[in-house]
């Protein structure tokens, strides 16, 4: 996971603040095997409830993988 929280200027000069996480989806959402397309391991416990408690916390998530 990787984060990072602080602030941009915007066009108008003002201060937008933001914070940014981001998670890798094999190994650590669900397992790192793939079944063919849309087949995965399963979800790990409490994976979805830790993403939707970050979002409650403002947090923009991002999911990703390679």
């Amino acid at each position: 996971m990787v984060t990072s929280a602080g602030a941009i200027q915007n066009r108008r000069g003002g201060v937008m603040p933001y914070k940014i996480v981001a998670v890798d989806f094999d190994g650590t959402i669900c397992g790192g095997v793939w079944r063919g397309p849309g087949r995965y391991d399963e979800v790990y416990p409490g994976a979805i409830e830790e993403i939707e408690a970050l979002k409650a916390e403002g947090w923009t998530v991002v999911i990703w993988t390679t």
